[in-house]
């Protein structure tokens, strides 16, 4: 996709990327009305490359799931690696997609704000998956769900986004381990 290619090759830190229903189609090789017929609008266009991004996060988080083994902790590590190394590896793109959907939204038709909520939902939907052999002691499950992603958004929000390059680091995301080692697994009763 045309659109991806640009996100891929915008500058680091360059703040919103410049992304345009004219230069798509000049790169896509095609007539520069064929992407407002195809996508409508260029919420139309922000829409269908946010969606296609949560796709691609959700892939990845699942590719790393899927080599993680049967250990309760190292698949919710695989997951949350996952997550930021699609991150780093698209950083605006996840910068399309995390803070451009409500501008996008506006004026766009309904199916596609339904395909993006489907699509963000998948993401979401594994990381609830690798959550629920966790507890929170005396929290409600969903809070653990929440506050991870929560951790895992802020952490790409503070170390990939501004210069366009993560800060590296080895093992588990930082803070991750902190947080496994206060959780209770749900089997053990603990």
């Amino acid at each position: 996709m045309a659109a991806l290619r640009l996100l891929d090759e915008s500058p680091p830190g360059a703040g919103r990327p410049d992304l345009s229903l004219r230069r798509c189609a000049q790169l896509a090789g095609v007539s520069h009305a064929a992407p407002a017929y195809h996508f409508r609008s260029l919420a139309g266009l922000r829409l269908a490359v946010m969606a296609h991004g949560h796709a691609m996060l959700a892939a990845e988080m699942q590719r790393r799931l899927d080599r993680a083994g049967s250990d309760a902790h190292a698949r919710l590590e695989a997951v949350c690696e996952g997550y930021v190394a699609f991150a780093r590896a698209h950083p605006a793109l996840y910068r399309l997609m995390m803070t451009d959907s409500a501008d996008a939204a506006r004026g766009a038709d309904a199916k596609s704000i339904e395909e993006i909520a489907r699509e963000g939902g998948r993401s979401y939907g594994i990381l609830q998956l690798v959550c629920r052999p966790f507890r929170l002691p005396g929290r409600d499950p969903r809070d653990l769900e929440v506050m991870l992603w929560s951790l895992l958004h802020g952490y790409v929000s503070l170390f990939c986004e501004e210069s366009g390059a993560c800060v590296p680091f080895t093992g588990p995301v930082p803070g991750i381990a902190a947080l496994l080692s206060a959780l209770d697994m749900v089997e053990t009763g603990s």
